[in-house]
Order: C-alpha cells, then sequence, then structure tokens
C-alpha cells in the first residue's frame, strides 16, 4: 500500500478540510447533498466528503450508510467522511474498524484509521490514545499501513493529546519501521521540549 499518502491526500481534498464558510462554499455543499444518492460511487462519495466537512450533520444516516457502500469508491470517501463529521456515531462506527488485530490490517482500515486520526481531539477523547497502544499487539508488518494512517490524520490536528501512548510506540524496539518513526517524531516534537537523543539518531 505505498500508494496511502498519495491516495489519501487526494481523496480528502483541501477544499473538505476548510471551514466551508464562504457562501461559494455553502453552496457547494448544498449542492454535493444532492449528490449523495449518485449513481456514480465515485459522485457519492466525493459529495459524502463535501457534506461532512460542512457539518452537515442532518445528513449522518446517509454518510453512514455510504461507509458501507457495495463499491469501494463510495465506500472509501465515505469512511473518510465519518472523520471529517465527528460525531459520536461516525466516531464509533470507525472504532470498530479498528478493534480488532485482523481489522487492522485490512484495506478499510486503513480509511478507518486516517479518518479517525482527522477527529479533534476535544471531540474524541480517549479514543486515539487506546488505539495508539493497541499496535503493540500484534504484528508491526501486519498493521503498518493502517497505522501509517492514522499517524498521517493524526498530523493534521496541531492540538494532539496523547504523549505517553505516542512514546511508547516510539521507544517500542520492534518498531522498526522509518516511516512510522519519522511521523511519530513530528507529532511528538510539539509536545516535548526534549526527545531522547537515541530515538533521535534511529528515526535519521
Amino acid at each position: 500500500m505505498r500508494w496511502l499518502t498519495a491516495g489519501l491526500a487526494c481523496t480528502v481534498s483541501v477544499f473538505a478540510q476548510e471551514q466551508l464558510s464562504s457562501s461559494i462554499n455553502r453552496m457547494v455543499a448544498n449542492d454535493a447533498i444532492t449528490r449523495l444518492k449518485s449513481a456514480d460511487a465515485e459522485t457519492r462519495g466525493e459529495a459524502a466528503i463535501i457534506v461532512a466537512a460542512a457539518g452537515q450533520r442532518f445528513h449522518e444516516p446517509r454518510l453512514l450508510e455510504l461507509a458501507i457502500d457495495p463499491d469501494p469508491a463510495a465506500r472509501h470517501r465515505g469512511i473518510l467522511a465519518l472523520g471529517l463529521l465527528a460525531t459520536p456515531q461516525a466516531i464509533t462506527f470507525l472504532e470498530q474498524k479498528l478493534m480488532s488485530i485482523e481489522g487492522r490490517t485490512t484495506k478499510e482500515s486503513v480509511f478507518a484509521a486516517y479518518a479517525i486520526g482527522l477527529v479533534p481531539s476535544h471531540r474524541i477523547e480517549t479514543s486515539v490514545a487506546r488505539l495508539l497502544t493497541q499496535f503493540q499487539q500484534g504484528s508491526w508488518k501486519r498493521q503498518h499501513d493502517c497505522m501509517i494512517a492514522l499517524l498521517l490524520g493524526m498530523t493534521k490536528q496541531l492540538d494532539r493529546q496523547e504523549l505517553r501512548p505516542l512514546q511508547q510506540l516510539l521507544e517500542d524496539t520492534g518498531n522498526q519501521a522509518d516511516d512510522a518513526r519519522a511521523l511519530l517524531l513530528e507529532l511528538l516534537l510539539p509536545m516535548q521540549a526534549k526527545v531522547d537523543a537515541s530515538n533521535l539518531r534511529r528515526s535519521l
């Protein structure tokens, strides 16, 4: 899944990550609502992302349906949309996708992990911290893409609170993936003034 970074970056567009505060963006969001049931899978999936980013919680039931859409082009975008919507039910859906080691080794888990990483810390409380610790329970190699997706999503939120579990992952000698260690350091540096020199050397 080396397509991970580029694929997620393209799917969650710059437009979708903005606040949609202008009148033009509101018009786009309203138009997207009419396309949530489009016959084209990619169109209804992209519409879900726009509607979720606009905070249209009234349409949560339809977004949850798209997150289990039979077509992966709609389903994967629907899962990402739930992270932007960030309602309690949307967060629960994402958490359930990632509860087991087996669940964290599927393609679906990559999208769910990135989505849950996008959720602002004040909305998700300790869920991300618990998820981070679970990566130590199974094979790093099998869970690699899911973990990278979660860490990438987390970098989109500036105010992170998961200092201890991030430190534990960085210090875990079983974690030899350079890309994971680099993302862990990116997240940890704003939280602590000093990073252990040995961990820094291993990541360079």
